[in-house]
C-alpha cells in the first residue's frame, strides 16, 4: 500500500475547514462545525486508502461522494421514521424557511446544519480532487476561496486578518509541497555540489525553498497591507447620504431624498446609536417616512398638522387598534449622534420620554421631532405578534398620496403583478409581493446597480422599471417596488427610512447601530393595524421578516411550532417564545453586494448538484470506455498484435498528454520523436526505448513469451504526465483519446479507427 500522497490529502481537508472558519460569525450555534470535521475526515480518509490501492482516480472521486452521502443519511435522515428523499426534502425546506425568515446570524436549525455540512463536506472533496487528483493545487485554491467568501461577501468591515491568514497559509502549504515534490524529480543526474551542503538537500533546494517562503509571506503581507493604502471614494448612503456625518466628529444628519437610480456605497463604521431593549429581535428605528415619489426620487414632506407632545403621554399610532394582538416593549437609549429634528425609534411607537426636551408628534406621519439633539432618551412601542391580520378587507379612505404610482412604470408593475399572483385578501398578497421580492422572484442585493435598459419604444426606463427588468438594487430599490407594487392592489404605502436595529455588544442586551445600518423599507396601512413594516430587501441587508409577515407554509417546520392561526391577545404573544434572530447580520447590519450566502447556495444547490452528478457521469464514462477498448485490442492470442495494440494506446495516451504521435514511420524514428517532444528524463526514457525494442521485437523478430510493453509505457506516460499543463492532464484523466474512438466506432460502426 503506497501513502504517498496522504499528507497532501491531509491538508486539502485542513485546509477547507479553516476556509470555513468564519461561517461561525452567520450562524448561532457550533454544532455543525463537529459534523462538519467527521464528514470531511471520513471523505477523505476514505480517499488515502483507495490511492493506496492503486484504485483509478475516477473511482476514488465517487468513493467519496458515496461516503458523504452515507454520513449524511447517518447524521441527519436515519430515525427520521420517514422515507429518505421526503426526509432530505424537509430538511432542505427547513434550511430554506430559516433562511429566509432570519436574518444572520441564524439560528443553527436541523436543516441549517444539513446544508452547511453537506456544502463543506463537497467542497473539501473538490479540493482533494483538484490539488491530490489532478495534481493542480494552485486550482484547489478555488474552491477554498468560494467558502471564505461566503463569510467575507457577509460583512462589509471586514473577517478579521485570521480569518484569510489561516487559509492562505493552508493553500500555500499545498502549493509548496506539491512544488517541491515536482522539484526534487527535475534532475535526471547526480549532482555534486561545489560548496558544503546538508545530507539531505544534496540538489540544493533550500535556497529555492527560502525564496519560496519569502515570496508567499510578503504576499500574505501585502494582502492584509495593499486594501488599506489604496485610495477609495467618498462614502454615500441612501441616496444622497442618508446616514452622513455633518462634519468632523459632530452628529449625524439624514438626507431627505432617495435616488432610486443611484448606485450606493456605504461602509462607515462610526456608531450612531447605542441602546438596550429586553427585545430578543429588535427591528429597524424609523427616523421619518416619505408618501412623495416624483422623477425617480423619494422627498420627506413638511408636516401637515404637527402636535406638541409631553413625556410618557399615551400615543395612539394611527390605525392601530388596541385589540390588534401586540405586546408592549421599550428601549433605553444611552448614546445618540443625530442632528436636533432627528430621533430614531421603532414602530408603531406607543410613548417617549426625551428628559424634559420639547418635542413634536406628527399624527399623520407618526414622526417625533425633538426641537434639539436629544442623547438619550427612552421609548415604549407595540410589537405585533404573528397572527396580527387588519380587521377589514376594504381601501381606507384618505390615502390618495399614498396610492400614486408613476405612470411611467405602470407597464412593468403590471407585468410583475401579473407573475407575483395573490391570496385571498390584502395582506396576504402583499406578503405575496414581499416574498416575491425578497426571494422568489430572483433579485439580487446589489450596491451597484446595473445599467439602465431602454424600453421597448427606445426610451431610457424609469428607475422602477429598470429594476424590476435587471433585478439588482439595494434596500432603496427593493422598498420602491414593493410600494408602488401595494399601490397597485389599492393598498396605502409608502417609505420609511432610517437604520437597521444593529449588532449585539459585549454588555447584555445592549446594541450599537452604525452608520452604515442606515435603512429603508415600506410600510403599508391596514385597517386594524395602522402603518405597518415589511421587509422585502434580502436577508444579507435587511432586519429579519417580521412574524406576522412570514410566508405561510403548508405546515410546520421540524424544528418550530406552527404559527397561531386565531386571534391572540397581548398575554397571549408575550408568553409566545421569539421566532426571529437578530435584526442585523453578524457585521453589524453592514451591505453587502450579494444576497444572503444560505440563500444564494439553496437556490443552486439542486442545479449544482445536478450538474456535479452529470459531469461525474461524463467523467467516469470515457475513462472506462477507454478500458474497454484497450482491453478489445488486447483480445487475441497473437503476442505481436497485443503489443500493437498496447502501442497504439500508448500513443493514444501521449496524445492526450500534448505530446502529438509522429506519422507513420519506423519504430526508431518514434523513438526519437517520443524522446524529444516529451522531455523525457533518464529513466523514462531508458523504458521508452526498451519499449521501442520490444515493438520492434514484435514486427520484425521471432515471438516469444517477453513480448509486453505494458510496464515501460505505464513510466513513460507517468513521467510525461508529471509535466504536462493541467488542460491535458484533465484531458487525459477524464476525456481520454481511446474512450472517444470506443464511443465514436459505437455511433459509427462504418467509422475505421
Amino acid at each position: 500500500m503506497r501513502f504517498r500522497q496522504a499528507p497532501l490529502t491531509l491538508l486539502a481537508g485542513v485546509t477547507a475547514l479553516i476556509a470555513a472558519w468564519p461561517i461561525t460569525t452567520l450562524v448561532r450555534g457550533s454544532d455543525w462545525v463537529w459534523d462538519a470535521v467527521l464528514v470531511v475526515a471520513l471523505a477523505l480518509g476514505c480517499a488515502v486508502l483507495a490511492r493506496a490501492v492503486s484504485i483509478p482516480e475516477f473511482a476514488v472521486v465517487w468513493v467519496q461522494f458515496v461516503v458523504v452521502a452515507a454520513a449524511l443519511w447517518f447524521l441527519y435522515v436515519r430515525g427520521s421514521g420517514e422515507p429518505t428523499v421526503e426526509t432530505v426534502q424537509a430538511l432542505i425546506t427547513e434550511a430554506d424557511g430559516t433562511i429566509r425568515k432570519y436574518a444572520a446570524p441564524a439560528p443553527e436549525t436541523e436543516g441549517l446544519r444539513f446544508a452547511i455540512v453537506g456544502l463543506i463536506a463537497m467542497l473539501a472533496v473538490l479540493t482533494d480532487v483538484l490539488a491530490v487528483g489532478l495534481a493542480a493545487p494552485a486550482v484547489a485554491g478555488l474552491p477554498i476561496m468560494s467558502i471564505y467568501l461566503i463569510s467575507a461577501a457577509n460583512t462589509t468591515d471586514g473577517l478579521a486578518p485570521q480569518y484569510f491568514l489561516a487559509a492562505a497559509t493552508g493553500w500555500l502549504l499545498m502549493v509548496g509541497l506539491t512544488a517541491r515534490g515536482n522539484v526534487q524529480r527535475w534532475s535526471n543526474t547526480t549532482a555534486r555540489a561545489t560548496a558544503p551542503t546538508l545530507l539531505g538537500d544534496r540538489l540544493g533546494l533550500g535556497g529555492f525553498a527560502s525564496v519560496a517562503r519569502t515570496v508567499g509571506l510578503l504576499a500574505l503581507i501585502g494582502a492584509l497591507v495593499v486594501p488599506h493604502v489604496l485610495p477609495s471614494t467618498d462614502q454615500r448612503y441612501l441616496g444622497e447620504g442618508l446616514g452622513r456625518r455633518t462634519g468632523g466628529t459632530g452628529s449625524v444628519g439624514l438626507s431627505n431624498t432617495l435616488d432610486v437610480s443611484r448606485s450606493l456605497v456605504s461602509n462607515d463604521r462610526t456608531p450612531v446609536i447605542t441602546y438596550s431593549t429586553q427585545d430578543p429581535t429588535p427591528g429597524p428605528l424609523r427616523v421619518f417616512t416619505s408618501s412623495a415619489y416624483n422623477d425617480g426620487q423619494w422627498s420627506q414632506t413638511d408636516p401637515a398638522d404637527q402636535q406638541g407632545g409631553s413625556d410618557n403621554a399615551r400615543i395612539q399610532p394611527a390605525g392601530l387598534r388596541p385589540d390588534a394582538g401586540y405586546v408592549e416593549q421599550s428601549i433605553r437609549v444611552e448614546s445618540s449622534t443625530l442632528t436636533a429634528g432627528l430621533l430614531a425609534t421603532p414602530t408603531p411607537t406607543l410613548s417617549v420620554d426625551l428628559g424634559g426636551a420639547s418635542w413634536q408628534y406628527d399624527p399623520t406621519t407618526s414622526v417625533i421631532s425633538p426641537q434639539r439633539s436629544v442623547s438619550q432618551y427612552s421609548v415604549k412601542y407595540a410589537l405585533l405578534g404573528p397572527s396580527a391580520r387588519p380587521t377589514s378587507r376594504s381601501t381606507p379612505e384618505g390615502f390618495e398620496r399614498d396610492l400614486a404610482i408613476d405612470p411611467r412604470a405602470l407597464p412593468e408593475l403590471r407585468r410583475t403583478l401579473s407573475r407575483i399572483g395573490g391570496g385571498d385578501n390584502p395582506f396576504e398578497r402583499a406578503v405575496a409581493i414581499q416574498d416575491y421580492l425578497r426571494s422568489g422572484g430572483g433579485f439580487t442585493y446589489s450596491l451597484t446597480l446595473a445599467p439602465t435598459r431602454r424600453t421597448v419604444n427606445d426610451q431610457t426606463a424609469d428607475p422602477i422599471t429598470n429594476f424590476l427588468l435587471t433585478k439588482q438594487g439595494y434596500c432603496v430599490q427593493f422598498a420602491t417596488a414593493m410600494i408602488m407594487l401595494a399601490r397597485l392592489e389599492q393598498i396605502p404605502a409608502r417609505m420609511a427610512i432610517g437604520f437597521l436595529g444593529g449588532s449585539p455588544s459585549l454588555s447584555a442586551d445592549q446594541y450599537t447601530v452604525i452608520q452604515s445600518d442606515a435603512h429603508a423599507w415600506p410600510e403599508l396601512y391596514f385597517p386594524g393595524l395602522g402603518w405597518t413594516r415589511f421587509e422585502p430587501t434580502p436577508g444579507s441587508r435587511a432586519a429579519s421578516v417580521p412574524d406576522y409577515a412570514v410566508p405561510q407554509t403548508s405546515g410546520p417546520s421540524r424544528t418550530e411550532r406552527p404559527e397561531q392561526t386565531t386571534p391572540t391577545t397581548s398575554a397571549d404573544v408575550s408568553t409566545a417564545p421569539a421566532q426571529t434572530s437578530s435584526a442585523t447580520d453578524s457585521g453589524g447590519g453592514t451591505d453587502s453586494d450579494t444576497p444572503s450566502w444560505f440563500g444564494t447556495a439553496f437556490k443552486y444547490l439542486g442545479w449544482l448538484v445536478l450538474v456535479a452528478l452529470f459531469l461525474g457521469l461524463l467523467g467516469s464514462f470515457l475513462p472506462m470506455a477507454a478500458r474497454r477498448e484497450a482491453e478489445r485490442r488486447r483480445r487475441t492470442n497473437d503476442l505481436r498484435e497485443q503489443v500493437e495494440a498496447d502501442w497504439l494506446t500508448f500513443r493514444d495516451d501521449l496524445d492526450d498528454l500534448g505530446v502529438p504521435h509522429p506519422p507513420d514511420v519506423s519504430p526508431r524514428a518514434q523513438l526519437q520523436h517520443y524522446r524529444r517532444a516529451g522531455a523525457l528524463g533518464s529513466e523514462s526514457s531508458q523504458a521508452l526505448d526498451r519499449a521501442t525494442r520490444t515493438l520492434e521485437k514484435a514486427r520484425y523478430g521471432r515471438a516469444d513469451d517477453d513480448l509486453d510493453v505494458r510496464t515501460d509505457t505505464a513510466a513513460v506516460i507517468e513521467a510525461v504526465r508529471r509535466n504536462a499543463g493541467f488542460r491535458h492532464k484533465l484531458v487525459h484523466r477524464f476525456a481520454p483519446r481511446t474512450g472517444r474512438r470506443w464511443f465514436l466506432r459505437k455511433v459509427m460502426p462504418w467509422r475505421k479507427d
